[in-house]
């Protein structure tokens, strides 16, 4: 029988990216760039894999269940990008996009939905949104996008 092991070794400094503010973050584990993202999602479980992919990748998740308390950290809290979903209990996904392009225009939004209308798709583009996901999804396709993002956001700066 045989076991492997595999060592890894993070350096101190990449975990210390993660109390930095967004515009003092560099580049984290493997090139990727080291991000606080909220995810507004009511499903547990959906909510839950988007965070195992998030760390995975070296971002750090905080999650929230309805569209209400989703904006409120977002104002709150130093976030990097938001990952919304269209319809949340207390508050929709599009009310929330609305408010966030309004007082936080600097704030990515990743709509993640299993709204697929082409009326849905151009709304929420037009609101401000800068990338719309429709469920099911890839997960690792999520991870790509979202590291996009922040890397353009962050040479944007």
């Amino acid at each position: 029988m045989r076991v492997k092991f595999a060592l890894f070794i993070v350096k101190k400094e990449n975990f210390a990216q993660l109390g930095r503010a967004p515009h003092q973050r560099s580049q984290g584990f493997r090139g990727r760039i080291v991000a606080h993202i909220l995810v507004a999602d009511d499903d547990d479980l959906l909510g839950e894999l988007v965070r195992f992919k998030l760390e995975a990748a070296g971002h750090r998740v905080t999650i929230r269940q309805d569209g209400a308390s989703a904006l409120e950290a977002a104002r709150q809290d130093e976030v990097d990008l938001l990952v919304l979903d269209a319809m949340m209990p207390v508050m929709s996904g599009a009310d929330v996009l609305r408010a966030v392009t309004q007082e936080l225009p600097d704030l990515p939004v990743v709509m993640l939905t299993s709204r697929k209308a082409q009326s849905d798709v151009m709304a929420a583009l037009t609101s401000g949104a800068r990338d719309y996901l429709t469920k099911p999804f890839i997960p690792d396709e999520l991870v790509v996008r979202v590291n996009a993002i922040l890397k353009s956001a962050r040479l944007a700066r």
